[in-house]
């Protein structure tokens, strides 16, 4: 049991000195690229976060199960647009469309 805890200490301080390790190196990528902080770690976590759906995606198409592929980047993308709308919606109260073709396109089926 305290062999446990031992290799959760040495994982976490592990993880704390690589976070610290990729906020220094974000910020000489960002300062190479002329590129802001923001926009840097926003490039950097769009890829981390891409990495998990790469390897299921590879590993169901060796392993010839095409269909857990399919459903993980479906499911992905479905949980990514919700949060990220309904965040967006939580914070701001309400979503305004400022032209009306935008509010038409979006709110009536295409034909």
């Amino acid at each position: 049991m305290q062999i446990d805890y031992l290799i959760f200490t040495l994982l976490l301080m592990v993880l704390i000195f690589s976070g610290i390790i990729t906020t220094q190196y974000i910020s000489k990528i960002s300062s190479y690229l002329k590129l802001g902080h923001f926009a840097a770690g926003f490039i950097i976590i769009a890829i981390a976060t891409c990495i998990p759906e790469l390897v299921v995606g590879v590993i169901s198409a060796l392993e010839g199960i095409p269909e857990l592929s399919l459903g993980n980047i479906l499911g992905s993308n479905v949980v990514n647009l919700s949060l990220i709308i309904g965040t967006a919606v939580l914070i701001a109260g309400e979503v305004n469309f400022r032209e009306n073709k935008i509010k038409k396109n979006s709110l009536t089926p295409s034909s």
